[in-house]
């Protein structure tokens, strides 16, 4: 099909949304589309700006508009007289070559657009698996790490720089050894007498 909504949309004083595509490409003026292909936040900055500017919105309005003036029909019918006059003026051999030409061309666009398809559908499948990849990996690093987590992850309670000196520490089993077995003693001492200070209370209250 033609595709007339965008001109009869511009006609009512409605911008509209649609992309320089197919038929429309060979019609609406350069800039006019709203949506960019393959790019949703460059068509999602041109929508905006139409949404919130009133100059923007005046200036694609008017393009279609002064487009839409052009596309009568009386223009189609002499167009499409002058076509068929050309078609059966020219000789058979001219004829045919220039329905071969227009078949190429229209089998190259088909072609183009396919791979602008593929080559989407590509990226999507890639983006999929890369997350796929990352979020596994996330599920190995929690499995190994459990609650100690949300100490070395990005904003956790450990700083930088001390996960690093403890990482260099942990490299030396002689002094790691040393520390954090005096370290995890400790703790382990506290939390016992915590533990006895809230029996007391208990008991107590």
């Amino acid at each position: 099909g033609f595709g007339l909504v965008p001109f009869e949309s511009a006609l009512l004083g409605v911008p509209c949304a649609f992309a320089p595509q197919a038929s429309l490409a060979e019609v609406v003026p350069s800039g006019a589309a709203t949506i960019v292909p393959w790019d949703a936040a460059a068509s999602a900055a041109r929508l905006h700006e139409l949404l919130v500017d009133a100059d923007a919105r005046s200036r694609h309005l008017r393009m279609l508009t002064e487009a839409a003036a052009e596309l009568t029909w009386a223009r189609n019918a002499e167009a499409m007289l002058a076509i068929y006059e050309e078609a059966a003026a020219m000789p058979v051999r001219d004829a045919a070559a220039v329905a071969g030409d227009a078949a190429s061309a229209e089998h190259e666009a088909r072609q183009h657009e396919q791979a602008l398809i593929a080559d989407h559908d590509a990226l999507v499948r890639r983006l999929v698996g890369e997350r796929a990849h990352a979020q596994r990996a996330y599920e190995e690093l929690n499995a190994k790490v459990g609650f100690g987590l949300s100490l070395i992850e990005p904003g956790g309670a450990l700083p930088e720089d001390l996960q690093r000196m403890l990482l260099a520490i942990a490299a030396r089993p002689a002094l790691s050894r040393l520390l954090f077995g005096s370290a995890g003693a400790g703790y382990r001492t506290l939390r016992r007498a915590g533990r006895a200070v809230r029996r007391g209370m208990g008991r107590r209250g």
